[in-house]
């Protein structure tokens, strides 16, 4: 959902469209338009004093993940600007956004009523591995300079590339290609570089306007 919301790299039907919307639930995440906005205000801001999620600026509170759990006002008074016209426009985006946390408490006592374990396993064990992928290694980790880290582009920033991130971050560790050409799904571009997501992207998802009267277009 990064990769196709933030991003907007590739097209998908309108059954994955939903379903990419509603995966922000499972991963206790912000909703696909919030998560969007801070995202695109990182890369144009990225380790800048405008960052709100730059390790280089705010170390602890980046890789601790404290910044995905600030509202509104907190991201506006930091300079994050609404540039997601284009998803508010999304009548599936809005609905979900309208109603992120009533899907999230909903959920929640649904697999705790049918058997607190598949509230651990499907549910809170995805989710923390998620945001211990998303904030120490993708925007944390990538961008500082670590053993096995290394630069290919000389992008205004502090990304980098890391096989090892790359492989427990499925592909989101090949950080300085990703802010080198972030309209690109593949992210590992690159000899020597394998992005497990998006070999996800082409199998499941990606679609071409050719292939299908369903592609959905935002």
């Amino acid at each position: 959902f990064h990769r196709y919301f933030t991003h907007r790299s590739f097209k998908t039907t309108a059954f994955k469209h939903k379903l990419l919307a509603l995966w922000p639930v499972l991963l206790i995440s912000k909703s696909p338009i919030v998560y969007a906005m801070n995202h695109r205000h990182h890369h144009m801001h990225a380790d800048t004093d405008r960052d709100t999620h730059s390790p280089v600026v705010r170390f602890w509170h980046t890789i601790t993940g404290a910044w995905e759990f600030r509202g509104y006002k907190w991201f506006a008074e930091r300079g994050v600007e609404f540039k997601v016209k284009d998803l508010i426009r999304d009548p599936v985006l809005k609905f979900v956004e309208r109603h992120y946390f009533k899907f999230w408490y909903i959920l929640l006592a649904v697999t705790l009523f049918i058997d607190w374990r598949i509230t651990l396993f499907v549910f809170l064990l995805p989710a923390g591995h998620y945001h211990l992928t998303a904030n120490l290694v993708v925007v944390g980790l990538d961008h500082l300079k670590i053993p096995g880290s290394y630069r290919v582009y000389n992008t205004p920033d502090n990304s980098y590339n890391n096989h090892v991130l790359a492989w427990l971050s499925l592909g989101e560790g090949y950080h300085n290609n990703h802010h080198h050409n972030p309209s690109n799904y593949n992210q590992g571009f690159n000899p020597g570089e394998y992005d497990i997501c998006a070999w996800f992207v082409e199998k499941f998802f990606k679609v071409k306007d050719e292939q299908s009267t369903q592609v959905y277009n935002f």
